[in-house]
């Protein structure tokens, strides 16, 4: 079972000892859901129930994807044994486990548990007895999700911070792309409001949907991606048409180009087919949950060029590092960099691969495995890449400031060009993702807004910035840019005038050869 469950039951032990305490002292005390008054025991049960009937049904296996009325009850009494049997710790983690079997991924079940947990707190803060039971019109409540602690007001909005365990296809990390949604309650002279001809006290929780947020971070995401590529492609054929480029350093850059290409362009293809879909709520058949083998195919292709991608990184500090220390010696074995930029990646991607497709394949495998280790067979060629290439990135700091110092250079604008070369190293072997080498799921929302920002412009950039460094900002390019772009333009200019001439002629020719045009008509 998950780490995740071991902690959230530990967290919640000493909340259910809580509540087995009140249970027995005060067995007369209730508690209100849905416009009852309930038992605590009651309570307890059907409050767990709800939340078991929120979470959707595509979270759920594929052979259990729709479950029936009595495997739901048998599955949430199962569940509440955890609450209010006697049960040792072990045994509560054997019911548990239980409850996982039923769900794709285990932090779901993780989500239930928070859910029902909440209510439970929500039923010491709002408890009373017969005689003690509120008089509001709007009185203190659980609506199935989130509790209403204090009674409302007539003719006004209650507001509520959005529970974490609602946020169901991002397991509870609702603080990635936007921060302070509340949901709505709204307090009217006849009591809570209810909505339409529903008989049941309504809450609005629409307010506390991020779907429209999250698609638009992926549009936003695209966006780089395309003007990446929209660099990449011309820098590409600059370097490939003209001779004068075809020299190691700039095949090194063009391999780098494409690998970067590739890896885009797969990517932009993933979330347009696969994962924009899987966000829609109206969409009827999720495509990632689907599983389907091209589906699979194209994530895995996904992982091998974005390694493929490192690799190429690696050969750009390996090569720049090797020209430095032997002179500037403009040689380098080809067949060695291929190697390691085309077939290297291929190794760990195999091995990940036949781990998901043995153990989880769920999901298309787009999202992480609750195995660490199987992640890591991705991540850990990433991580050596960055610090080897770190280590480059000082070795050729320390030996173009050791070649200004034997040579006593003092002037200041030597050292600047310097750093300035230093500066352009940093894209180019890819140190920037040390920022976000980390991946925060938990912490304050707002700092997970600002990682995420951060996060998506390092990586989403790559492809600008090279394109731009390497190839556009170069004298070598833009001099072949001023040759070829007056050329290209006059070649254009002298094409249409052509064209034009042709299209004169043509009219011409017809109006002699009609005998109802107007110029023989005039002749006659």
């Amino acid at each position: 079972m998950g780490q995740g469950f071991n902690d959230g039951i530990s967290c919640h032990l000493v909340m259910i000892i809580i509540v087995m305490f009140v249970n027995s002292s005060l067995a007369e005390q209730f508690c209100r859901f849905q416009q009852e008054y309930l038992t605590v025991d009651k309570f307890s049960v059907e409050t767990c129930k709800k939340c078991l009937h929120f979470i959707p049904d595509k979270l759920f296996r594929s052979n259990a994807s729709v479950m029936s009325k009595e495997t739901k009850e048998e599955f949430t009494q199962y569940f509440h044994q955890a609450y209010l049997g006697n049960l040792t710790k072990t045994e509560k983690i054997e019911i548990i486990l239980y409850v996982e079997k039923y769900l794709e991924d285990p932090d779901d079940g993780r989500l239930l548990e928070d859910c029902c947990s909440a209510a439970e707190i929500c039923c010491l803060q709002t408890i009373s007895s017969e005689s003690t039971r509120s008089t509001d019109i709007c009185p203190s409540t659980w609506d199935g999700w989130q509790c209403w602690s204090e009674p409302g007001e007539t003719g006004m909005l209650s507001y509520g911070s959005c529970p974490k365990y609602i946020y169901f296809f991002t397991h509870g990390r609702q603080g990635t792309f936007s921060c302070d949604r509340q949901a709505e309650r709204f307090c009217t002279e006849e009591g809570w409001f209810r909505r339409g001809n529903y008989s049941y006290e309504w809450t609005n929780y629409q307010t506390c949907s991020k779907t429209k947020d999250i698609i638009k971070w992926e549009y936003t995401r695209l966006f780089f991606y395309f003007l990446s590529v929209c660099l990449l492609i011309p820098a590409i054929i600059i370097f490939q048409l003209n001779s004068k480029f075809n020299v190691s350093r700039i095949k090194l850059h063009k391999y780098l180009f494409l690998s970067l290409l590739l890896f885009i362009l797969s990517t932009i293809i993933f979330r347009l087919i696969y994962f924009l879909p899987s966000l829609d709520p109206d969409f009827s058949e999720d495509p990632v949950i689907q599983n389907t083998w091209a589906c699979n195919i194209l994530t895995v292709l996904t992982k091998y060029l974005r390694l493929s991608n490192y690799a190429w990184i690696w050969n750009e500090g390996y090569y720049l590092n090797r020209l430095l220390q032997n002179t500037f010696e403009d040689k380098v074995a080809f067949s060695f960099l291929h190697f390691v930029g085309w077939v290297v990646p291929a190794f760990p991607t195999v091995v990940y691969s036949i781990l998901r497709s043995r153990e989880e394949g769920l999901y298309c495998w787009a999202y992480p495995s609750s195995n660490i280790w199987f992640e890591w067979v991705i991540n850990i060629p990433g991580l050596i890449v960055i610090l080897s290439n770190l280590f480059f990135f000082f070795n050729i700091t320390r030996i173009l400031v050791f070649k200004l110092n034997i040579h006593q250079i003092n002037e200041p604008y030597k050292y600047r060009k310097t750093l300035r070369a230093c500066g352009i190293i940093i894209p180019l072997f890819g140190l920037q993702w040390i920022l976000t080498i980390y991946r925060f799921d938990t912490g304050e929302c707002y700092f997970l807004v600002i990682y995420n920002v951060l996060d998506m412009l390092i990586d989403c950039s790559q492809g600008t910035i090279v394109a731009f460094i390497l190839c556009y900002r170069t004298e070598e390019v833009q001099q072949y840019l001023l040759t070829v772009i007056p050329t290209f333009t006059n070649n254009v200019q002298q094409l249409n005038e052509r064209n034009e001439f042709e299209l004169k002629k043509r009219v011409q020719t017809q109006q002699s050869t009609d005998p109802t045009s107007f110029t023989n008509m005039s002749k006659e």
